[in-house]
């Protein structure tokens, strides 16, 4: 059988590859649109949800492969990779991908907008336009039949229809129907500015973190299955997720002399939004609210920006962007940080030291009105840094980038490009540390980044501490940047400090480099009673460790090794490979921590299969060994005397290989599994029994009641599937499929595509969850679907699952058995199987744990479970299943279920939010002012400044504090004058800007004098 046609890579005839090339003359007489606002971290498909769809030709790839992703070298005009072909220095499609469908279906369907902005330019020829998303990225896809009226300047919203997938040989698709797309950095909508990004990080496409593999990996994600969320009409539920409102009042600058002003804020209503939400210095305040305006609680002085965004049935939109005004103390003097009034002619900075690349913003007054000024670094002879446009009152604020340049103080100088006049402000560059990447096995190369440090330097890098094992010296340039490749070394597996000191300045930063887990054998191969060798770096020291041979979750195997990390975090033994049939068999190392990496062993002899364990129900877990075939011939299996082939699998260099997966739907009774080479016609069989009730591989415990993973859900503030708002502390929990309580929405009866077939419990919607460590228990309605899935109704029958019942179910998965569980044993359950041996959800994520619950946090600390512990086991019970009344339920575990009023806090109580790296937590997290708390946090930069704010990070901070060589530190912090109710306490480092907060809740009080 060919190879499907969705596999092919694009051939390019001379012709097409100068057509494709000359795109953007096409629009190049045309003037420049103004972009929409949009937001290049808010991308989808460009094609409806529902069937898979796969990458044909993914990042990086060679004109010596006959592939087209790759950028022009400027200089010479050839192909990077090559320097075979000629190329226009515009041509930058390195981080490009192609797409279709998975079952080859591709021509025809429909192309629809993944994004919010303004088109560019359109090119029929080759079915291409540019998307402007008007922040300096742009959108590109190519190889489509474009809409009829499509033109340069046409705003576009995410979802709308662009055309469909150009038929074999249109659209300039070489004959093979697909849809090219490319994401650019660009200063005029990706016309001739162009610099490929890979579709990462911020930037994920429809949630999938595309990063790039390195430079020397080729046709990167070729193959990886892919699903789409995006819909004709933006998304599931009608209309499309709303732009970012407009904002009207106060306009950006305005200042207010009154003493703890409250603030009206007023914005333009938002077409097909619903309701609205204002965030004031990235703090998110009130509630999501019809009305286009809002009035705030009384503001201390200070600067204040402020944000509004939208949402309706279809999602939240991007925040708009931030405007400015200021809250001066009584008699109008300016507090610390904000543009002084009209007039004075003074600058300040939003912060006053950082590293090389932070971003600050400059906030200036008393230049001519309308002027224009220019910002400069350390001199007005240089060429400026970036220009600001003043406002009627002369007052501006622009945002800009810390230039490369050496530690200490230096000025930034805003000159009036009119009135000539100037004035300046002092930033401290603090030094830095970079590396990439930044985690991996010890030996990997690193490339280490110093920046801020003197001029002309030597900046010495050493492991741990000041005084630890040298890494290796860079010499700075005369900016005091300068990058050198270290070897990363060997020792505990986790987040390892570094840390780098200039010689003569004596300036020193910080950093963490992540040691990864290794484990190799050699040989990896050979017959029973060859010696191998086996070698760990990266486990923790000093911890026992025990290797076993073909160890299964159904088999401990046999101990081959055991013995004592060394302190450097290696190990190594050798052992004499056990007498056993030829296959593919796991080499599992152990360590008393837990920490576990596999090798796979082939061993060598006649052909021959086995099964392990040798019985089993349907939905079982099973491993199979097969061995003596030949070198990577495939393998077919089937059952009995079938012709269906049940699975495939290609056998090594050895003829051996190893297939993961669960027993399909047979008839109770002994089954032969046979194997048969396609090439050399070798066969094997083995036995397998299956058996009536068994729960192998399954979580069920009795009827109704499983043991399974749990997490915390979190997400205070966020909606639930059934439209509930989040509070602290909410009592409910999460599955990941639909039910009546957390699907209302959905037909029952019906099986949906993304939602599955809901599962009917009436009014008792309704699990026990039991903390098998204290017996603790409590009961909670279903609100919410999740995690992981949509569609794993784990609880049900294994003939009714959904995930048994797809058109691409691979492995059948018994009742109990929940699909993070199967997903985390490396089984495809209908989805895919990642690059890292790891199941893919029908939501498109690899599975990041063995979660099947989610507990709102008030449940999960009414069962006694750590609330910074993340997750756990416990014993749910689904009352549908075992017929209890769940009002009964609640009261046999002592509470009462679906309660969701906030319990009042004990002194012991721990509250947090993590932002970015930065943890905060506090001692008490309610009381009246003048009460006290501790504020305790972690992972800010070692050394530096903490200011400790209320509500807000601008005026007088409550208290500071230094972290220590850690990244930790501790405060005492009184409480102030404050309103009833929740408030944040904000905890910032004054050199990283590492931010977290913990909420505060203020209880009433009554003071008398005298007593």
């Amino acid at each position: 059988m060919g190879a499907p046609q969705f596999w092919r890579p694009k051939r390019w005839s001379i012709l097409t590859l100068v057509l494709f090339l000359l795109t953007p003359l096409a629009a190049a007489l045309a003037p420049l649109p103004q972009p929409a606002t949009a937001n290049h971290t808010v991308i989808k498909m460009p094609f409806a949800s529902g069937a898979a769809w796969t990458v044909g030709q993914g990042y990086n790839t060679s004109p010596l492969n006959n592939q087209t992703h790759y950028n022009c070298d400027p200089v010479t005009l050839k192909d990077q990779p090559s320097q075979t072909a000629s190329c226009r220095a515009h041509y930058q499609y390195k981080w490009s991908m192609d797409l279709a469908r998975a079952d080859g279906n591709t021509a025809g369907q429909a192309v629809i907008s993944p994004v919010n902005g303004t088109i560019r330019w359109t090119d029929p020829s080759f079915g291409g336009l540019s998307i402007d998303l008007g922040d300096g990225y742009a959108y590109a896809l190519f190889h489509a039949s474009l809409a009829p009226g499509l033109a340069a300047g046409q705003p576009v919203r995410m979802g709308q229809a662009l055309g469909s997938v150009a038929p074999p040989g249109g659209g300039g698709n070489g004959g093979w129907p697909h849809l090219h797309v490319t994401l650019w950095q660009t200063t005029d909508g990706g016309n001739w500015s162009r610099n490929a990004v890979p579709f990462s990080g911020a930037m994920a496409m429809d949630g999938y973190n595309f990063v790039s593999l390195g430079e020397t990996s080729r046709d990167q994600y070729r193959g990886r299955q892919i699903f789409s969320t995006n819909s004709p009409s933006g998304t599931p539920g009608g209309a499309a997720i709303p732009e970012a409102p407009g904002l009207v009042s106060p306009a950006t600058g305005s200042g207010f002399t009154a003493t703890d002003p409250a603030i009206r804020l007023s914005w333009d209503p938002e077409p097909g939004a619903s309701e609205y939400q204002v965030v004031l210095n990235d703090t998110t305040f009130g509630s999501w609210q019809s009305a286009t305006s809002y009035t705030t609680n009384p503001l201390a002085a200070g600067q204040w920006a402020w944000q509004v965004r939208a949402r309706n049935s279809s999602g939240t939109g991007p925040l708009s962007p931030k405007w400015v005004f200021w809250v001066y103390a009584p008699g109008g003097a300016p507090g610390d940080g904000p543009t002084p009034p009209a007039g004075t002619l003074a600058m300040t900075l939003s912060a006053t030291s950082g590293g090389v690349g932070v971003t600050i913003t400059a906030n200036g007054a008393g230049f001519a009105a309308n002027e224009r000024v220019d910002l400069y670094w350390d001199a007005i002879s240089t060429t400026p840094m970036a220009s600001a446009t003043a406002n009627a009152s002369g007052g501006f604020a622009r945002s800009l980038t810390v230039p490369e340049t050496t530690a200490g103080n230096h000025n930034l100088l805003a000159r009036g490009a009119v009135s000539a006049r100037q004035t300046s402000a002092v930033f401290t560059v603090r030094p830095s540390l970079a590396r990439n990447p930044v985690e991996g096995f010890p030996g990997t190369a690193i490339a280490v980044t110093a920046r801020g440090f003197g001029a002309n330097e030597r900046v010495q890098l050493n492991w741990q501490t000041e005084s630890g094992p040298l890494l290796g010296n860079v010499t700075t340039s005369a900016r005091g940047t300068g990058t050198v490749t270290i070897t990363l070394p060997a020792g505990a597996p986790g987040w390892n400090d570094y840390t780098g000191v200039g010689v003569t300045s004596g300036a020193r930063a910080w950093g963490a480099l992540r040691i990864l887990s290794s484990f190799s054998a050699s040989p990896t191969s050979g017959s029973p009673g060859t010696s191998i060798n086996a070698s760990l770096q990266g486990f923790p020291p000093g911890r026992t460790i025990s290797l076993a041979f073909n160890k299964t979750l159904s088999g401990a195997g046999t101990t081959v090794c055991s013995g004592t990390v060394a302190t450097n975090g290696s190990y190594s033994c050798a052992f004499a490979l056990p007498s056993i049939a030829a296959g593919s068999y796991p080499l599992v190392a152990t360590a008393a921590d837990g920490t576990t990496r596999t090798v796979n062993i082939s061993v060598t002899g006649t052909t021959a299969l086995s099964v392990s364990p040798a019985s089993g129900g349907v939905g079982s877990d099973a491993t199979i060994s097969l061995g003596g075939f030949a070198a990577t011939e495939t393998i077919n299996l089937t059952w009995d005397n079938g012709t269906t082939v049940w699975t495939s699998k290609v056998a090594d260099a050895s003829g051996a290989a190893a297939v993961r997966g669960t027993i399909p739907t047979l008839s109770t009774g002994a089954h032969t599994l046979r194997a048969r080479g396609v090439t050399s016609g070798r066969t094997a069989s083995a036995t397998f029994t299956v058996q009536g009730a068994t729960q192998n591989g399954g979580s069920m415990i009795g009827t109704g009641t499983y043991r399974i993973t749990a997490t915390r859900e979190g997400l205070v503030g966020g909606r639930t599937s059934n439209g509930h708002i989040i509070v602290e502390n909410d009592r409910f929990v999460s599955l990941p499929a639909c039910l009546a309580s957390n699907c209302p929405w959905l037909a029952p009866g019906v099986r949906h595509e993304t939602w599955g077939l809901r599962t009917e419990c009436g009014t008792n919607c309704f699990v026990r969850v039991t903390n098998p460590t204290t017996n603790q228990c409590a009961v909670a309605e279903v609100w919410d679907v999740g995690p992981w899935h949509t569609n794993d109704d784990w609880w049900n029958t294994t003939a009714n699952r959904t995930l048994n019942n797809l058109p691409t179910t691979v492995n059948v998965l018994t009742q109990g058995y929940t699909g993070a569980d199967a997903a985390r044993n490396g089984l495809d359950i209908g989805y895919g199987v990642s690059r890292n041996g790891i199941g893919i959800s029908n939501k498109g994520y690899e599975v990041g744990n063995r979660a099947a619950l989610d507990i709102g946090d008030g449940t999960w600390r009414d069962i006694g479970f750590n609330f910074f512990a993340g997750s756990g086991t416990v014993v749910v019970a689904m009352l549908w299943q075992t017929g209890e009344d769940h009002t009964a339920a609640a009261r046999a575990c002592g509470g009462s279920p679906g309660a969701t009023t906030t319990p009042a806090p004990t002194a012991t109580a721990t509250a947090t939010v993590v932002a970015g790296a930065a943890q905060v937590s506090l001692s008490a997290v309610s009381g009246q002012v003048g009460s006290q708390t501790t504020l305790s946090g972690t992972g800010f930069t070692a050394g530096e400044l903490i200011r400790v704010f209320w509500d807000g990070t601008t005026g007088t901070p409550l208290t500071t504090a230094t972290a220590d060589s850690g990244g930790r530190f501790s405060a005492v912090v009184t409480l102030p004058n404050a309103r009833f109710g929740n408030h944040n306490v904000i905890a910032r480092g004054a050199s990283s800007a590492k931010q977290g907060s913990a909420r505060f809740s203020i209880r009433p009080s009554l003071a008398r004098t005298p007593v």
